[in-house]
């Protein structure tokens, strides 16, 4: 009788940590689905995103800006509001929107990362791990599904390059050859929207 209920008791918690599993997939797809409706970006802390790893493996971009930054704020208004782009960062990727001059602690990958004071401003100790060590925003960087830095990007990218560099990313293309070479042969549907919207003509 000890035994059935031991074996019980076993099948009872593997079952429960295997529905646990499971619902947090679902839930983390229902919020990028929700995301995705308000056509927005799911963007989650990296400490949020280490914890979904755990249970639901994917690449993760990586955001660096700044508030000063105003290329990163043309980013925001035209590349992340692109439908499109909205749709396959959150179906495909975790994503972290990082200030990179944040200056609460960050706990990653069992490491504490601070703010550091440098001239008038500084950084967060983690933004040279994520930026390669070059503090340019807006900087794209990607993780690959065990946290590791797979490359960093810097300037702002329009849509239609965006798109190209999550596919080149997101299908393993950047393990085969360099983004620029992918990119030069890259099909999108994705309107190449400019980040700087045109003037319109004054009239006389």
């Amino acid at each position: 009788m000890k035994h059935i209920i031991l074996l019980f008791s076993i099948a009872l918690l593997i079952f429960s940590c295997g529905g646990e599993s499971s619902s947090n997939k679902v839930n983390h797809a229902k919020e990028a689905a929700a995301a995705t409706q308000e056509g927005k970006i799911l963007w989650l802390d990296i400490e949020e995103i280490e914890e979904r790893m755990k249970q639901e493996p994917k690449k993760v971009l990586v955001d660096g800006y700044t508030n000063w930054c105003g290329w990163c704020k043309r980013m925001d208004k035209a590349t992340f509001a692109q439908p499109d782009i909205v749709k396959k960062v959150n179906e495909d990727f975790y994503a972290f929107k990082f200030n990179c001059e944040r200056k609460d602690t960050i706990n990653f990958k069992g490491e504490q990362f601070t703010f550091k004071k440098s001239g008038r401003k500084g950084y967060n100790t983690l933004a040279p791990i994520f930026l390669k060590g070059r503090l340019s925003y807006p900087t794209i960087s990607f993780l690959d599904e065990e946290l590791n830095l797979i490359d960093a990007y810097p300037g702002a990218k329009t849509a239609d390059k965006f798109d190209g560099m999550l596919t080149y990313v997101n299908d393993n293309h950047y393990k085969a050859g360099n983004l620029q070479s992918f990119l030069a042969s890259f099909k999108t549907d994705v309107p190449a929207v400019p980040l700087v919207p045109k003037r319109t003509a004054q009239k006389k």
